[in-house]
């Protein structure tokens, strides 16, 4: 019997798991569907090239000290490109020193900075 019960809950669960993949309303207010919904909104990003940033420690400092600024809003890091994309409210409340004191202070270097322009 508790064999025919957990091949029972077994296929139950994945029915239900390979059901409609429709996305519920809170599955779009999901903080990754907040995420990709930013990253395809670049009008306020700004991307920030960072020598020596090789992994998620390095980044973590970087992280603190520019969420201090109340503009910043959330940050994405990709440590292959040494890229940091910065996503705020408004990008002209966070200036180019703000985003430098902020990687020296972490002890890493800024190599460029690119505000994505409004098309």
């Amino acid at each position: 019997m508790r064999k025919f019960f957990t091949f029972c809950l077994l296929s139950l669960s994945l029915f239900c798991f390979g059901m409609g993949e429709k996305a519920s309303e809170s599955d779009k207010n999901s903080p990754d569907s907040r995420k990709i919904s930013q990253i395809n909104n670049t009008d306020n990003a700004i991307d920030v090239i960072v020598k020596g940033m090789t992994c998620a420690i390095c980044a973590n400092g970087i992280e603190q000290k520019l969420k201090e600024n109340k503009t910043v809003k959330s940050i994405h890091v990709d440590f292959d490109a040494h890229l940091v994309t910065i996503f705020v409210s408004n990008k002209n409340e966070l200036s180019n020193s703000a985003i430098i004191n902020a990687v020296t202070w972490a002890g890493y270097q800024v190599v460029s900075i690119n505000r994505h322009d409004s098309l």
